[in-house]
């Protein structure tokens, strides 16, 4: 038999939403832009363009060098490894993503018109003309026709055994293929032909070489341990060697300008060097910078150094004997775990240490203050006024934040293993201390933090990576086991381990209510009912889009951020039972969360974000009322009408599923008949629904059936729900041949 719904599925249609990247979470601010590894740089007129992984391709305004600000950043959801730069485009090699054209015209609002995907593995990029050279390391160097920039094309490929970098001049290409592990080789490669690109001379005398370019009718080559080599080109299908400038460590990456190449050196260093006479190139100047030098440029007297973790230096050259840094552009590392205390933030950042953001005002969050920790920040926990960070190789720090704009560290405590996690409770610190168990710190002195105490089970697969402390109890996750305990610290000075759980997955981060521990996972969130410590039981489940890798808990709701998926609102009112009542999805990794009221606050990795869940974690106020003329008696083959009013008293529009079911006369259970989705309901809504048609299938049971109409999340969350019966009386001449089914 088969029931419709016709009349309110078509209003539905008219109301209904489309597929989202969030559910009843929205944005209200950010905080941070966070570079990942400044990797190339190119420079045109005031402003500097880097790639930066896969933070996307940056843009800074230098037009003062001592003063360098980001004014826009274009990142599509991909890497940016190389960038070069031609009139009013970018041309981004962005790695599996293929080459990106950029348009700059505007560097305040870079927008991508192009994409060349068939372009694999891109890791550098350089055009001249109508055409892209682009190296893609195992997939050789693929031409690209630019003609076009809204329409890359490739042209051809050179299958090289591993192509580093090129250089481009005229119909020629001048490329770095590695051979083996220190080993390359410098090809010349005819382009005359773009679909056809041939190799034409070859020459391996330099070892192994990272980066080239051209200037002036010579080739130089960042040439590791070899340092500057500069050949001619003067036959531009062949090579010869011209001179060599030794640099004291390896030598990465070479821009040229004038009578000075600038080259970036494995020890932390800008190299200047005079190659006024390619055949006597000579060091003239250095300067020591504090990051991974990986790729520079030249303007004029400027020139900048993308120093990998370390951000941009912009260095003044005009005196090639005394290199001076005029300023930096540096962005805190990678924000991870945090916590929330007195309208303070207190943000781990991976390098970096402690990062406190002032949310008075969550729609305009201010950092306050900054201080840096000696190992990688992995934690952070607050009391009273002191932050206890667990700092990996670095042990336990403590850092007074009794005036968030200048905090200072008072006391360590060094531990045996990497410090994962920390919780404290009255004077103990309680650390997870991976494969060397949890520790315990007695902080009531927080300048003389001393070790007091150990709980390693007799367990070598367990590595204690996160804790949570409530009354006389430590809950440990405990790694890629899915280890679970629970251990007894009513004596502090002798914690003992009373309970245990084996968990499938990977357990990350615990947290306690009520008497359940909820845990994040690799397999998604886990629910253990601890109300008797020694004999922990799971409860119940939910395998998130992701691994989960945090999670807090607040009046029956759970927010967890899985990678690659956000931040996962859920329902746990029934622990037993777990629903989803919302998510987002962000940009990049989602870790750290803390909740204030029904806003929360995210380390996404490469940024702060501020949102409102309000809509998640609010019962829905919908109050939904079926009409009928009663009593409703029916034939098989029959139909009856009815109406429906909804009234809304949402505070913000919703998206909601509507879907009817049938209760049959033994009992079961028919539906949904009509289902709806992302039905979008607006604040304080009524909606009336008159004289709706309901047929009755001719081969329906004879008995009393239930009507019923909901309206939430389906299948799980009901907001509102209303129901009637019919019934339905046998007819001898019903014609009982007809073969539907009822329609799920």
């Amino acid at each position: 038999m088969k029931w419709y719904f016709l009349p309110f599925f078509l209003l539905c249609c008219t109301l209904a939403g489309y597929a989202q990247d969030s559910l009843n979470v929205s944005q209200i601010a950010s905080l941070y832009s966070i570079w990942d590894s400044a990797r190339d740089v190119a420079l045109t007129g005031d402003h500097a363009y880097i790639a930066t992984d896969e933070s996307g391709l940056r843009v800074l305004d230098i037009s003062d060098p001592t003063a360098p600000v980001e004014v826009a950043y274009s990142r599509s959801s991909v890497p940016a490894l190389g960038v070069a730069i031609q009139g009013d485009y970018a041309y981004v090699a962005a790695s599996y993503s293929g080459l990106r054209v950029i348009d700059i015209s505007d560097p305040t609002a870079p927008v991508e018109v192009g994409v060349c995907s068939n372009v694999q593995g891109a890791r550098n990029v350089t055009v001249d003309g109508n055409y892209a050279c682009v190296s893609c390391e195992t997939a050789g160097l693929q031409v690209v026709n630019i003609s076009d920039p809204t329409n890359p094309t490739l042209t051809g490929t050179f299958s090289g055994a591993y192509i580093i970098d090129a250089a481009m001049a005229g119909s020629y290409a001048y490329v770095i293929q590695e051979l083996q592990e220190l080993s390359s080789e410098l090809l010349v490669i005819d382009l005359s032909d773009p679909s056809n690109p041939t190799e034409v001379y070859w020459t391996n005398g330099v070892g192994y070489s990272r980066s080239i370019t051209l200037s002036d009718g010579y080739v130089y080559i960042a040439a590791y341990d070899t340092g500057l080599v500069a050949y001619s080109i003067s036959v531009p299908d062949m090579l010869f060697l011209a001179g060599v400038c030794d640099t004291p460590g390896l030598a990465i990456e070479v821009a040229v300008q004038g009578e000075y190449a600038c080259v970036t050196d494995s020890e932390s260093s800008l190299r200047l060097i005079n190659v006024s006479n390619p055949y006597d190139p000579v060091e003239t100047g250095f300067l020591d910078t504090p990051g991974e030098d990986l790729g520079v440029g030249m303007n004029g007297d400027l020139a900048c150094v993308a120093d990998g973790g370390s951000g941009l230096r912009l260095v003044y050259i005009s005196d090639p004997f005394s290199l001076i840094e005029l300023s930096a552009y540096d962005t805190p590392g990678q924000l991870s775990g945090l916590t929330l205390a007195d309208g303070y933030l207190y943000l781990i950042d991976n390098p970096g240490g402690l990062r406190i953001v002032d949310i008075s005002n969550p729609a305009e969050p201010v950092e306050t203050g900054a201080i840096a920790t000696p190992g990688l920040a992995r934690e952070v926990t607050v009391q009273n006024q002191f932050s206890y960070i667990a700092d990996s190789y670095s042990g336990l720090r403590i850092i007074d934040i009794g005036d968030p704009a200048a905090p200072y560290e008072v006391g360590f405590c060094q531990l045996p293993d990497i410090s994962y996690d920390v919780a404290v409770l009255g004077d103990y610190a309680y650390v997870a201390e991976g494969s060397e168990g949890l520790r315990v710190v007695d902080v009531s002195d927080p300048a003389a933090p001393v070790e007091v105490a150990v709980c390693d089970p007799n367990d070598v697969s367990a590595s204690f990576r996160g804790v949570y402390v409530e009354g006389d109890y430590v809950y440990a996750a405990c790694g890629s086991f899915g280890h679970f305990y629970i251990i007894d610290i009513s004596n502090p000075l002798n914690p003992q381990a009373v309970g245990y759980l084996d968990l499938s997955g990977n357990a990350k981060k615990v947290v306690v209510q009520n008497g359940i521990a909820y845990l994040a996972m690799s397999t998604g969130m886990r629910m253990v009912d601890v109300n008797n410590p020694s004999a922990p039981v799971e409860i119940g489940y939910l395998d998130t889009p992701g691994t989960c890798d945090y999670l807090t808990v607040a009046d029956e709701f759970v927010f967890a951020s899985c990678l690659g998926s956000g931040i996962r609102v859920i329902d746990v009112s029934d622990p037993s039972a777990p629903v989803e009542t919302g998510y987002y999805d962000t940009d990049w990794y989602a870790q750290g969360v803390a909740i204030d009221n029904q806003t929360l606050f995210l380390a996404d990795l490469h940024k702060l974000l501020v949102l409102d869940c309000s809509d998640a974690t609010t019962r829905w106020p919908l109050d939904i009322t079926l009409t009928t003329d009663q009593p409703l008696i029916v034939q098989p083959g029959g139909s009856f009408s009815f109406g429906v009013h909804l009234d809304s008293y949402l505070q913000t529009t919703r998206y909601i599923d509507f879907w009817t079911e049938v209760e049959l006369p033994d009992g079961s259970l028919v539906g949904p008949i009509r289902r709806i989705n992302n039905v979008r309901i607006t604040p304080a809504t009524t909606i009336n629904i008159n004289a709706i048609q309901q047929d009755i299938p001719v081969n329906a049971p004879t008995g009393i059936f239930t009507y019923v109409l909901k309206a939430g999340n389906h299948p799980d969350v009901v907001a509102g729900r209303d129901e009637f019966q019919f019934e339905v009386i046998s007819t001898p001449n019903a014609d009982r041949t007809q073969n539907a089914l009822l329609v799920r």
